[in-house]
């Protein structure tokens, strides 16, 4: 996978749920689908702080976990691109009950990764993890095969730790998921928003099984541990601030454009070599070399005039404009409107996710609006883009997938001192504080049906329902049942 490749599937993917922001509400919460949640009252362990979901201070080695990663999957060339099925199975048992993990065949494939685990152990127990990518020799052209073999890690991280779970041996899969939470979090290093967002796929994985190890009779109660991990728990900042700047560094003959003076026909070069790499982002699939003199000639017969306008209306005297080489015009017009589109999205990106969204629905309409309008000088923002706003909206779900843990965990300390009981409300725990919603920073909706409870947390708005508002109903029972 490559850095250009990577960022327009994953935008793709996170915005593919999107849907029109006036779909009546009682329609959308129709289509929620209910998940059932069985809980068994648990006191906190002693010491508070036994479980950990990232390694112990003391555990931690010298050395560069990238380093380890890497040397696992160059010594393990059969495991990682063998002809087999094992990643399909993988895939499968990390949902399947845990009476089919149980099964002697499937548990044998299991434990044969038992040394591949250690040696991801290994890697996630680094002091650091520097991945040293080469995002400003190459900028979108940078190769990220470390996101892929991360994955594939995951992916038998997860069904291993179900496999502990199943039988029963809820601190050996602490141990497992710890892991996983390290892994997340080192991938998560790497300077571009792929990172970032794989980062946040792998924790959401371990997430799931953390999800599955407390409702188990006997599980430990995991509400510190949780409170423990890092808030967030995947920094976006790093791969942020590279994607705010990697527009230069894939194209560095437009940086300082307006101080530089050139022939036309060089700055028609720089145009032209522009247009070559834009479209051949469009048309990732295949080099069409008709693609980058389709996209100059519009921009000579439809870009051009808007280049005009907009200068003038950003202060630059009228007959300079008409004087300037017409590439000069369209390149310094086209790199600034860019930039100011990206500046109005970028700013939201340090905030808080309910501080941020409704700046950054109003950057996007404006960007949207440019786009379909015809008032892109050129295709960089449109392109480049859109993928700002899914990276955000998958930091806060990260976040909101660990507070809802939270609370699971805060309901089982509250029926440990309560007889076995659910709460009425969420302010009736008083053991432990309640997280908010990171969607929306306000408190989760939380109500009593007869003999259970239903936990929601709402879509963001705007956003489809059913792949973003969770809904779950909270049965608390006794160990005994």
């Amino acid at each position: 996978m490559k850095f250009q490749t990577g960022i327009f599937i994953i935008a793709w993917m996170c915005l593919l749920p999107l849907t029109v922001l006036g779909e009546d509400a009682s329609k959308q919460e129709s289509k929620i689908k209910t998940v059932k949640i069985t809980l068994h009252p648990m006191a906190e362990p002693r010491p508070a702080l036994k479980y950990k979901l990232l390694p112990a201070f003391i555990d931690l080695k010298p050395g560069n976990a990238a380093v380890f990663y890497n040397k696992l999957t160059a010594e393990e060339q059969t495991l990682f691109f063998g002809e087999n099925d094992m990643w399909d199975k993988a895939g499968v048992w990390t949902d399947a009950p845990l009476s089919e993990l149980r099964d002697e065949k499937v548990r044998s494939v299991i434990l044969g990764w038992t040394r591949k685990i250690n040696e991801i152990k290994r890697a996630s127990q680094c002091e650091y993890c520097d991945w040293q990518i080469p995002i400003r020799e190459y900028g979108y052209d940078t190769p990220l095969a470390e996101v892929q073999q991360s994955r594939m890690y995951a992916r038998l991280l997860a069904p291993y730790a179900r496999l502990q779970i199943a039988e029963g041996k809820y601190d050996d899969a602490v141990e497992t998921l710890q892991v996983g939470y390290a892994l997340g979090r080192h991938v998560a290093n790497g300077p571009t928003l792929i990172h970032n967002l794989v980062g946040c796929a792998i924790v959401n994985m371990m997430s799931e099984q953390v999800m599955e190890l407390i409702q188990q009779p006997e599980a430990p109660n995991l509400y510190w541990a949780l409170t423990d991990l890092p808030r967030p728990i995947i920094d976006f900042r790093p791969g942020t601030d590279a994607e705010y700047d990697c527009l230069l560094l894939n194209f560095p003959d437009l940086r300082n454009l307006e101080t530089k003076e050139l022939a036309p026909d060089q700055w028609q070069i720089i145009l032209q070599q522009t247009m070559a790499k834009v479209g051949n982002s469009v048309n990732t699939s295949t080099k069409n070399k008709f693609m980058p003199m389709v996209l100059t000639a519009s921009l000579l017969i439809d870009g051009y005039p808007r280049a005009k306008t907009f200068l003038i209306e950003r202060g630059w005297p009228a007959d300079k404009v008409e004087d300037m080489p017409v590439c000069k015009a369209l390149l310094i017009a086209g790199l600034q409107q860019y930039e100011e589109i990206q500046d109005e999205l970028f700013k939201w990106m340090y905030l808080p996710y309910p501080e941020a969204i409704v700046g950054m629905k109003k950057a996007n309409a404006k960007m949207t609006e440019l786009f379909r309008g015809g008032q892109e000088i050129m295709p960089l923002a449109s392109l480049l883009l859109p993928a700002i706003s899914a990276a955000k909206v998958a930091e806060a779900r990260t976040e909101r997938s660990i507070a809802i843990l939270r609370i699971f965990e805060a309901i089982r300390l509250y029926g440990a001192a309560h007889g076995g009981q659910l709460p009425e409300k969420l302010s009736d725990i008083t053991e432990v504080p309640i997280p908010i919603d990171p969607i929306h920073g306000t408190a989760f909706i939380y109500h009593r049906i007869e003999d259970a409870a239903i936990l929601e947390a709402p879509a963001p708005s705007g956003l489809d329902s059913r792949a973003y508002w969770l809904r779950y109903e909270i049965h608390l029972e006794s160990k005994g049942k």
